[in-house]
């Protein structure tokens, strides 16, 4: 029986990102409306993926990435706390990421361009939407092999700006001259995978795989990154547990929409 599949953001992380109700603040990209939505409607298309894909995922990806994001948050509550990261929680992340890739509108917009016409009128848009997803979640995939040697750190954030969610899952910063991912599982902490290269840098502050945002002016600069990348990938939202955050993405969308469609050319002409 067909379900409203979640095509790309899981519902156990965007309903760390809503109030009590369950609904979530969010920007839609295309019109620059800031609106609210329960958690189980937003980023979702009825029978988007097969009954069967969706128990895929929530086996392989959902439920262990949920008790993931569980453990992890409890550093928010423990100041004192220390957890212990496993190489398979590593692993999961890295398919999280590369799962969420391959289930963005520009992969799904690229697969179709590679297949032949015939293929795509033998495959259902479903038969596709399952096809692209499952392979992202291998590690066959180049765009796992991509973040191989990247390990698995946590960001706090500590300031008063709460962070945003793209559909997209994950978005890249720069720190230290390296691009580092980073997927926000609530407002105040997200996952992320760094570079070998980071931590040759900064061995010290990363020997507890933690790190501290302080200062609320890198913490927009984050929430613009995801919006650039909900941009390039999708252009559909971003969600937050406030609306005062949004807005000011809002402002910065308005100002910055001729070149945010740029730069969503050139990534599509590459």
């Amino acid at each position: 029986m067909a379900v409203n599949s979640h095509i790309q953001i899981p519902k156990c992380i965007l309903k760390h990102f809503c109030d009590d109700s369950q609904r979530a603040y969010y920007l839609d990209l295309k019109s620059g409306y800031v609106g609210m939505a329960g958690v189980k409607k937003l980023g979702t298309e009825y029978g988007y993926y097969s009954d069967d894909h969706e128990k895929y995922l929530s086996k392989e990806i959902e439920a262990p990435l949920a008790a993931l994001a569980a453990k992890v948050r409890q550093l928010l509550d423990n100041d004192g706390l220390t957890i212990k990261l496993t190489t398979a929680e590593e692993t999961l992340l890295k398919k999280y990421v590369t799962s969420s890739m391959a289930r963005s509108t520009l992969a799904l917009e690229t697969m179709q361009n590679m297949l032949g016409v015939h293929s795509r009128l033998l495959l259902s848009e479903q038969q596709k939407h399952d096809f692209i997803s499952r392979f992202g979640t291998t590690q066959n995939n180049s765009a796992y092999k991509t973040f191989e040697k990247h390990y698995l750190v946590i960001l706090v954030n500590r300031t008063s700006v709460n962070w945003v969610v793209p559909r997209n899952c994950f978005y890249a910063v720069s720190s230290s001259e390296l691009e580092c991912i980073v997927a926000p599982i609530a407002p105040q902490c997200a996952l992320c995978l760094f570079p070998p290269e980071y931590a040759e840098k900064r061995a010290e502050s990363m020997l507890y795989r933690l790190g501290i945002v302080n200062d609320p002016y890198f913490a927009t600069m984050m929430n613009i990154r995801a919006l650039l990348y909900e941009y390039l990938m999708n252009q559909t939202f971003v969600a937050s547990a406030s609306k005062a955050e949004l807005e000011i993405l809002r402002d910065y969308l308005v100002e910055n929409r001729q070149k945010l469609d740029n730069q969503r050319l050139e990534v599509r002409e590459k």
